[in-house]
């Protein structure tokens, strides 16, 4: 669990993601406390969903179902990538004609 919650806490992609959200979302004129009150927000709340799934995952019953599993939800997972690529694709391709 310790390697779980150190890997998510020097995981920037969290951290990148939501400050470019919120730099797109809050404009200059918020108030700087809530600005802070939602990184604090938002980093309490990252670090209970992923302490959530750590405790719901552990068990040895829900590893065994996952172990079996999770080769056809990585195909799924990438064949619901690829589609949103190609969806983004086609997009680029139609503005520019």
């Amino acid at each position: 669990m310790c390697a779980g919650v150190f890997s998510g806490l020097s995981n920037p992609k969290s951290i990148i993601f939501y400050l470019s959200l919120f730099s797109v979302v809050l404009t200059p004129n918020v108030n700087p406390a809530l600005s802070v009150a939602l990184g604090a927000w938002m980093s309490v709340s990252e670090f209970l969903w992923g302490a959530a799934i750590v405790m719901a995952l552990s068990g040895r019953r829900v590893r065994t179902a996952f172990g079996k599993a999770a080769f056809y939800i990585d195909k799924l997972a990438g064949v619901l990538l690829g589609l949103i690529g190609l969806k983004l694709l086609q997009s680029a391709l139609q503005r520019q004609l």
